[in-house]
This record gives structure tokens, C-alpha cells and sequence, in this order.
């Protein structure tokens, strides 16, 4: 049937019928996007929500986590397994002063003491100190023994060990005492070789 044939009416039902296609087409290359999208905006909004709450909450537990950190270094500064001081030439110093006290203490005898440069490692300064001693191996085992079991925490990371000889060349009878070299390290806490408090 062509359009000619149909009546008055028939035309105004079937205008009316492909200005509500073309508008139902328009409608859905123009609105469906847009609801879309405002669909998605709706989502990121809610997903924003939550972050931001999330946030919040963090942001409010922030001044007890402080005081926790707080309280942890406080913990590590009273467990005397560190060197105390701020600085590594005060560290070394404060490390060397150890050797010394331990090996007077057992009878022993220093004869040099080197300072080595302090290196980093993670959230702590390592101060490192050679060390040449006298001792003979009963003393040698107090003076290790000492150093490994007693705060600050002290490794000792290489003993050389060689007899002591009479001077004398006539006489070449080993004297009882030794001649030992040891390397020792032990830690600072970095935070308190910067100074921070935070």
C-alpha cells in the first residue's frame, strides 16, 4: 500500500509513529549515553565516598599511632641494645670506651684502637672499630664472652689470633699472651643519629 492510497488519518498515525521512532532513536543516541555516563559518575562519586571515609579514619588514628611510635622508641632507647648516642663519632667513641672497659675488666690490654666508617643498613647506622689486643686465652674467652652477652649488642665480625713470641731470638718460646685483632660492630638507631622525632 503506498502512501497516496492511505486516508487522512492513517497519514497523521503513521507521521506520528516515525516522530516517536526518530525521537525514541535520538533519544537513544543522545540520553543512553548521558545516563550512562551519569550512572558511572555515580559510581566514582560513592567510590570517592569511601576513600574519603577511609581517610578520615586513618587521619583520626593518627595521634595514637604517634604516640605508639612514641612509645616503641622509647622502648628501644631504654632496652640498652644500642649505642646511645646521636652521633657515629660519639657512637664509635661510646663503643670504643666498651672494649676498653671489658678488656680491663679481665685483665687484658689494648694496644690500638681504629675507628672505621659508619655505614648504613635499613633504620640503623652499623659503627665498626678495630681493635689490637694483649690477652692471654682465658681472657680472650671472658673478654668475647663479655662482649656477645652484654648490652649494647656487639658482633664481632673477624678475630685474628697469633701467639706472642719471646723478643729474644735465642729464646723462641711462645710467653702465654696473645696478640689478638677484632672487629666489632654495633648499631645506632638512624632516627636518633638524625635527630628525628617524628
Amino acid at each position: 500500500m503506498s502512501p497516496e492510497q492511505l486516508g487522512q488519518r492513517e497519514r497523521r498515525v503513521l507521521a506520528v509513529g516515525l516522530l516517536v521512532a526518530v525521537l525514541l532513536g535520538l533519544a537513544l543516541l543522545i540520553v543512553q549515553p548521558l545516563i550512562g555516563a551519569y550512572t558511572g559518575y555515580r559510581a566514582e562519586i560513592a567510590d570517592q565516598r569511601f576513600r574519603l571515609e577511609r581517610f578520615k579514619k586513618v587521619v583520626a588514628s593518627l595521634p595514637s599511632l604517634e604516640k605508639e611510635v612514641s612509645v616503641l622508641r622509647q622502648r628501644v632507647d631504654d632496652s640498652g641494645l644500642f649505642l646511645s648516642r646521636e652521633t657515629p663519632d660519639l657512637a664509635a667513641a661510646e663503643l670504643q670506651q666498651l672494649l676498653e672497659k671489658v678488656i680491663g675488666e679481665h685483665g687484658g690490654s689494648i694496644n690500638s684502637v681504629q675507628v672505621m666508617g659508619p655505614s648504613e643498613d635499613e633504620n640503623f647506622t652499623r659503627i665498626r672499630v678495630r681493635a689490637d689486643i694483649r690477652a692471654d686465652s682465658g681472657t680472650l674467652a671472658a673478654v668475647l664472652r663479655s662482649l656477645e652477652t652484654g648490652r649494647p649488642v656487639v658482633m664481632i665480625d673477624d678475630v685474628t689470633i697469633s701467639p706472642e713470641q719471646s723478643r729474644r731470638r735465642s729464646e723462641q718460646r711462645f710467653s702465654g699472651e696473645l696478640k689478638v685483632r677484632l672487629e666489632l660492630n654495633a648499631f645506632m638507631a638512624r632516627t636518633m643519629a638524625a635527630g628525628d622525632d617524628t
